[in-house]
């Protein structure tokens, strides 16, 4: 009996994750996106109050309590004026990625799904060097999707039409700086788990943990299903001129997913990006680093070519060791 159930669990570790997907009992894709909109919606309007009643908290304590209607109408761009806000917006940023991605993902997932974590993995959590190898893979990206971030923001639009797109481009980015750029060390580990673990747990159980396996479950080509999820990862966070580089980026966690079975596995390249991200604000805000290296148009064409193939050959080299694990049963 013991070898028995031994040999079940050897199949399920190495069992193709698509395979498993499409054999798994769950609700059909398409009526599962519109719940999950709909519990995303619900989710929404309970981190905008939450967001709205903290600024307001926040506005009348320094109004002597009173109300300050057109402070409130300011939004979050009027507590970016003083460094003192910084706390408030990282809590209120913090509460909102908790309530409306990861609460939202995990209350689909047990209420509409009647499943567990456990079940968004076909395969267990792999060893440390797995998530080493996949912290390279991610550096070797860089200069790629930093050459391709240039070309996106290049593009000629509409004048009305890119009026409006940098306008959001830089309410964003202004906001994400400021939260950033913090002033001590412990600011920024709090950065880092506002920012890179909490954003990067959320999100991906969301575009990938139920989104993209959603669309494995519903689309007969599993590139498909990739590109498609990451087409809308990207395209939720309405920044235009960072499209394309998003794009590429949520393939990549993509591809992680379905070729190591495991969700922990994009959530921890996910992480790993973000706070790459917050530790170079960070650093440009003390003057250790140059603004410029931010977007490393400096970088010469041959380095970003070099480093393309050998994210290239680490990105086949990985694909190769993960499906040589996996076995049809």
């Amino acid at each position: 009996m013991l070898s028995e159930i031994d040999d079940i669990c050897q199949k399920i570790d190495r069992m193709d994750f698509v395979q498993f997907v499409r054999n798994s009992r769950e609700r059909d894709p398409l009526s599962s996106l519109l719940i999950l909109f709909g519990f995303i919606c619900i989710g929404f309007v309970v981190a905008s109050v939450i967001q709205l009643g903290l600024m307001a908290g926040a506005i009348m304590n320094e109004s002597d309590g009173n109300f300050d209607l057109e402070a409130l109408n300011g939004g979050m761009s009027s507590l970016m004026n003083s460094r003192s806000d910084w706390w408030l917006l990282i809590i209120m940023q913090g509460l909102s990625s908790i309530v409306l991605f990861i609460l939202t993902a995990l209350a689909y997932w047990r209420w509409v799904e009647r499943k567990t974590v456990a079940d968004f993995n076909s395969r267990p959590v792999p060893a440390v060097p797995v998530f080493l190898f996949v912290f390279v893979l991610q550096l070797t990206s860089l200069p790629f999707n930093s050459y391709l971030a240039s070309i996106n923001e290049n593009i000629q639009l509409p004048a009305w039409l890119e009026s409006v797109l940098r306008e959001m481009e830089r309410s964003a980015s202004q906001l994400t700086e400021f939260m950033a750029k913090s002033d001590t060390y412990f600011q920024l580990s709090v950065s880092v788990l506002v920012m890179g673990v909490i954003a990067g747990i959320g999100e991906e159980l969301i575009f990938r943990g139920i989104v993209l396996r959603k669309l494995l479950k519903g689309l007969n080509n599993e590139h498909a299903a990739v590109w498609l999820s990451a087409i809308i990862f990207s395209a939720i966070h309405f920044q235009f001129y960072g499209f394309f580089p998003r794009v590429m980026l949520g393939a990549l966690f993509g591809y992680l997913y379905v070729w190591t079975g495991n969700i922990w596995v994009p959530i921890a390249a996910h992480i790993f990006n973000n706070t790459l991200a917050v530790i170079l604000f960070h650093l440009i805000h003390k003057g250790v680093v140059s603004p410029e290296l931010e977007k490393m148009d400096t970088i010469p064409m041959p380095w970003v070519v070099a480093s393309t193939l050998a994210f290239i050959i680490l990105l086949y080299t990985f694909y190769n060791r993960e499906k040589g694990r996996q076995i049809n049963v």
